[in-house]
């Protein structure tokens, strides 16, 4: 069935979705074998003002340069491990946090992130000049308890908010920490809001040096990163 007339059919049920405050799911089979398909219907039914969800194993090939909010994405899914094979960058607001929230199954994570177009926004304190960093991954693994391989890469210059990123990865041992960090362009600028370390029972001691991916040296002070240079 072409596209358009897919919407046709859904336009004919605007009451029942009026009514019962419900919406469109997208299923099959693998409804992401489709994405120029898929993409046409979700761009227009969004346009319609009705909800949508979609059922997938999430074995595709995600591309997810240029989104801006990719906060909660797998909130309390069983997902296993998550691949992204292409560098996620934005040039907007980049919202990771809370990507993998409740993720309890979560053993693998491989990705590269590149933060370095992120722009100074200010969405805190709209009616002052002050503008902040905007990447953001709080809690991002938030309760990730059975995270042991963290292959996270990439430039994080321009993150704002990194407080309890790892909070409850309890399984996350502090030598994956420091493997992954050494893969990260990490910034001596104290940001805000930087307590990474909170309720990550196996942060490094104070005296543990970890370098980052530029050859800078830093450790922990409190919850934080610091430069040790």
């Amino acid at each position: 069935m072409p596209a358009d007339e897919v919407l046709e059919q859904i336009q004919r049920h605007r009451l029942f979705y009026q009514q019962s405050g419900g919406g469109i799911t997208f299923s099959g089979g693998e409804a992401t074998s489709q994405p120029e398909f898929l993409k046409y219907l979700a761009d227009n039914i969004y346009d319609m003002g009705y909800s949508m969800a979609i059922e997938t194993s999430g074995m595709f090939d995600w591309e997810l340069s240029g989104m801006n909010m990719l906060g909660y994405m797998f909130q309390g899914t069983k997902i296993t491990e998550f691949t992204l094979n292409r560098t996620y960058k934005a040039s907007e607001y980049m919202y990771m946090s809370r990507m993998f929230y409740e993720c309890k199954n979560l053993t693998t994570v491989t990705m590269n992130v590149d933060t370095s177009d992120a722009p100074y926004v200010n969405f805190y304190e709209p009616n002052t000049d002050k503008t902040y960093k905007s990447a953001q991954t709080k809690q991002m693994f938030y309760n990730c308890k059975q995270l042991v391989n963290l292959n996270l890469s990439g430039d994080f210059t321009n993150l704002y908010n990194v407080d309890s990123m790892f909070q409850n990865c309890d399984s996350l041992s502090t030598d994956e920490f420091i493997r992954a960090f050494s893969t990260w362009n990490w910034s001596k600028i104290v940001m805000q809001n930087d307590s990474i370390f909170n309720s990550y029972k196996n942060r490094p001691n104070e005296n543990v040096i970890f370098v980052d991916a530029n050859g800078n040296h830093f450790k922990r002070k409190d919850n934080k990163i610091v430069s040790a240079d």
